[in-house]
């Protein structure tokens, strides 16, 4: 079996496009469709003052989280 792989992408956050989404909370999208042929997944940094949150949403994607520092709580399926 012959495996693919992508050619290796160096990304730096300061140049990075940021989303603003509101009340403070910033995403910066890494990969993705955008830039890689891993088109089934997603990862980027989602900053999230201490009170906020982002509006339940889903993805037609993977996609991976890492908390880095304090807590939250995600909704899956019906799971919290």
């Amino acid at each position: 079996m012959t495996e693919t792989r992508a050619e290796s992408q160096v990304l730096r956050g300061d140049q990075v496009s940021r989303f603003e989404r509101g009340n403070g909370v910033v995403s910066i999208a890494y990969v993705g469709r955008w830039n890689s042929d891993v088109s089934k997944f997603t990862t980027g940094m989602t900053v999230l003052p201490p009170g906020t949150g982002i509006p339940l949403h889903t993805h037609n994607v993977e996609e991976s989280v890492l908390i880095m520092a304090g807590s939250a709580v995600a909704q899956i399926g019906d799971a919290e």
